[in-house]
């Protein structure tokens, strides 16, 4: 009952967060090119990669809890085995895209829909897991609610540091420079954050065997 109540409320929780991404989404696509340096024959196409990001954002709040739900039953190889499709199915379409002559709308494209087929598969997957799932609203919990509320607030501000640690200098980038500047600049960072994530990923899982030992 009480998984029930948490994930039930927590997908309320983050819905009505991932609402407000996408209610500004639109907001900031209008007007984010008077912040960076974006030449006006690119604006059109920086506004539509906006709208993407905002719809990748909003899924990513309301439907990651899946897979981190999965994670804490350490089910780590399924999780695992859905990451390297996805990478995989990412790889062909980026090509495909790349190959056909079309841009970073389409890319992102595929991104998004490789990233929705993630979450479709947690879910099912967790399902599977955890068969007593039952999503209904009868299971949120004002209770339950708080609780995420207050936890959630010191780890938004925990995120949100992290985030502007992590991609301010991108920012700054593209507003001093350009566009073309962002990409150059920010290739290390990309290629270190996929070597770190293997390795925090190979960390979960040798943490919690380690615990399971002791």
């Amino acid at each position: 009952e009480k998984i029930n109540e948490l994930i039930n409320t927590a997908v309320f929780y983050f819905s009505l967060i991932a609402l407000i991404v996408w209610s500004l989404s639109p907001i900031l696509a209008l007007n984010a090119h008077r912040f960076f340096r974006i030449k006006p024959e690119d604006q059109q196409e920086f506004a539509t990669l906006i709208l993407i990001t905002g719809i990748s954002w909003g899924l990513c709040i309301m439907l990651h809890l899946f897979l981190s739900a999965l994670d804490g039953f350490q089910r780590f190889d399924l999780t695992s085995r859905i990451m390297v499709l996805q990478v995989a199915l990412r790889s062909i379409g980026y090509y495909v895209a790349l190959k056909t002559g079309h841009g970073l709308v389409m890319m992102a494209e595929v991104f998004v829909a490789t990233q929705i087929l993630g979450y479709v598969l947690n879910f099912l997957n967790f399902r599977r897991v955890f068969p007593q799932l039952r999503l209904s609203p009868s299971y949120i919990k004002l209770a339950m609610f708080q609780d995420i509320l207050r936890y959630g607030l010191k780890s938004f501000v925990a995120g949100g540091a992290t985030l502007m640690l992590n991609q301010g200098g991108a920012l700054m980038v593209g507003h001093y420079l350009s566009e073309s500047a962002v990409g150059f600049y920010l290739m290390p960072t990309k290629m270190l954050e996929q070597a770190i994530d293997a390795v925090s990923r190979i960390g979960m899982v040798t943490r919690s065997s380690a615990a399971e030992l002791s």
